[in-house]
C-alpha cells in the first residue's frame, strides 16, 4: 500500500442521514475488535467491493466511501492489511 491507496468502506444504510453518512459509519465497534473493515483499493475497485459485500444476504450497503492510507497516517490511525 502507498499513501495514495484508497481504503474502501461500506456504508450501512442506517448510517446515512440525508445525503451524508453519519460519523457512526466510521466508528469502530467492539464486535469488530474495535477495528474498521475496509477493502484495499489497490486490489479491488469500489464497485466490485460493493458487489462482493452485498452478495452476502446478511450484508447491506448504501454505497462505498474511501479515505486514503495517507489520510489515516496524518491522524495517527494505523492501517493493518490482513488479506
Amino acid at each position: 500500500m502507498t499513501s495514495e491507496t484508497f481504503l474502501l468502506r461500506q456504508i450501512n444504510m442506517v448510517y446515512v442521514s440525508g445525503k451524508e453518512p453519519a460519523y457512526l459509519a466510521f466508528r469502530p465497534q467492539s464486535k469488530d475488535n474495535s477495528l474498521l473493515s475496509v477493502d484495499n483499493g489497490d486490489m479491488i475497485m469500489a464497485e466490485d467491493s460493493w458487489k462482493r459485500f452485498v452478495s452476502n444476504p446478511q450484508c447491506h450497503s448504501a454505497g462505498v466511501l474511501a479515505v486514503t492510507n495517507g489520510e489515516c497516517a496524518s491522524v495517527n490511525l494505523s492501517v493493518i492489511q490482513d488479506g
